[in-house]
């Protein structure tokens, strides 16, 4: 009696340690991620060079490999992440072989799991990740064995794969396979419509000396070269007026930053010679989306250059005029008066694969025009121009006010940018997540990371539309980590 005592003393006394032990390793992980957030968020275009971001990249690898080499539990994700920053992390810090078996292991361990959808992509991950090495290291043939493998795995994929075709890179030249995978990875959520009209113009202006520098471009981004090498080649080619190389550069240095409007001229030049990729984008630059509904703040002139594109058949022109038609009253509400019109466009752009077309189309079909979840949201932001409008006159009569501002509006003290909002589930495949929702006055974004207190942007990630149906619930947004899509609805 007395030894099984003592047998199950030391059973317990194990199974605490290696518990102990477990939530050491998860403490690694956590404090591997905390360290690089913001490289996480923007790996593209995080500066790499300074001894701050040295130093954090110098910290973060130190607790990946603790976490890896305790072995008490694999965690596949840890490997991963650590794979990813050995390729492309400061120079001094890189070790492609390193980061190769890293990789390797992490698929591995995905394969050895229960298929689902989203291990499969994750899997696919890890896959892309190893043949962006050996494009690196100009091994083409061996980087085109394992895009085709991510590809097989998941369509997003696709695009890599296609771009090896487009430049003859590990297999022979082929601009038909090319535009087929950029297609299928639009599909799935990779958005690369712009290529296919890039690989046509190419094959129609073949005598056009600005193509060597506009592939150039394109090469230097398959070889991982820095931001600041390709980024010159591309503003080159724009400025020798190639239309796929203004519209890249639009897409990456313009659209989304706070000055959008020094863009413009590369837009200009490109509807100049009917680009119809720079026809769709300035017809949409007339379309807002706040993080919940969209808004036309022109509509003739959304309509007028939209039209052109979607009769052309460029699929995000028939989506976003399917949006015009929809939202045509210029308030965050459908209207009634365009409904027919807009389920044509929508139907179209779906017949091309471009995600958000059908929920709108069984939004419409339906009936359920979402009127009463976009009145709630019109209602809400009078409310908060209301508040903001008292909390103005208030402040003008005393300093001594004791009003209290509605949670929805940003405090001007606070130097958080994104207040927290609420939380959601996010999917991928049959496994799911927790999600969190942040907003300021002017959109909503997500993050991974809970924080009462708010998050600053570059802790957040933007959300996209688009979704798919999972077990019966139709999905309308999605957010990108690694590259792969997580699905989810929210609520203002």
């Amino acid at each position: 009696m007395k030894k099984i005592f003592i047998y199950c003393c030391i059973c317990i006394v194990f199974i605490l340690s290696g518990n102990n032990l477990c939530l050491a390793q998860k403490g690694s992980l956590k404090k591997a991620r905390k360290y690089l957030k913001p490289f996480w968020m923007n790996m593209q275009f995080f500066d790499k060079t300074s001894s701050e971001s040295c130093l954090q990249f110098e910290k973060a690898i130190e607790e990946y490999k603790k976490c890896i080499n305790s072995e008490i539990k694999k965690i596949d994700e840890a490997y991963q992440e650590l794979g990813v920053l050995l390729y492309t992390g400061p120079e001094y810090l890189k070790n492609y072989d390193e980061a190769i078996h890293y990789l390797e292991t992490s698929q591995k361990i995905f394969a050895d799991k229960k298929q689902t959808l989203a291990r499969k992509q994750l899997q696919a991950s890890c896959f892309n990740h190893i043949g962006n090495i050996y494009c690196i290291k100009e091994d083409f043939k061996t980087a085109f064995t394992y895009y085709e493998k991510a590809a097989n795995l998941a369509p997003y994929y696709n695009s890599d794969l296609a771009k090896m075709y487009w430049l003859g890179l590990g297999v022979e030249q082929d601009f038909n396979i090319a535009k087929t995978l950029y297609r299928e990875a639009s599909k799935a959520g990779n958005l690369n419509w712009n290529k296919l009209y890039a690989i046509d113009y190419q094959k129609t202006n073949e005598d056009d000396s600005t193509i060597s520098t506009y592939l150039e471009y394109i090469y230097s981004t398959s070889i991982n070269e820095s931001s600041n090498t390709w980024m010159s080649l591309l503003v080159k080619a724009a400025d020798m007026n190639y239309p796929p190389a203004q519209i890249d550069l639009w897409n990456i240095k313009y659209k989304y930053s706070e000055e959008p409007d020094k863009g413009l001229h590369y837009l200009e030049k490109a509807i100049a010679q009917n680009y119809i990729p720079a026809i769709t984008e300035f017809g949409s630059s007339f379309i807002k989306f706040n993080g919940i509904s969209y808004k036309i703040s022109n509509f003739s002139e959304a309509e007028k250059w939209l039209k052109q594109a979607a009769i052309e058949g460029d699929p995000l022109a028939q989506f976003n005029l399917g949006l015009t038609y929809y939202y045509q009253n210029g308030n965050f509400l459908p209207s009634s008066e365009y409904l027919n019109t807009a389920l044509f466009w929508f139907t179209e752009s779906n017949k091309q694969g471009v995600m958000g077309s059908q929920y709108f189309i069984d939004v419409i079909k339906n009936g359920l025009s979402a009127k009463s979840q976009g009145q709630n949201f019109l209602t809400d932001l009078i409310k908060i121009k209301e508040t903001q409008k008292s909390t103005n006159q208030t402040t003008n009569k005393s300093n001594k006010s004791n009003f209290k501002p509605n949670s929805r509006v940003i405090s001007t003290t606070n130097s958080r940018e994104y207040e927290y909002h609420s939380s959601t589930i996010c999917y991928k495949g049959e496994e799911n997540s927790n999600l969190y929702i942040y907003r300021n006055q002017f959109e909503y974004r997500a993050s991974w990371v809970f924080d009462k207190k708010g998050l600053e942007k570059a802790a957040t990630m933007p959300i996209h539309i688009g979704g798919l149906s999972i077990n019966g619930e139709q999905l309308s947004c999605h957010v990108l980590n690694f590259g792969v899509p997580w699905y989810f609805n929210y609520n203002k």
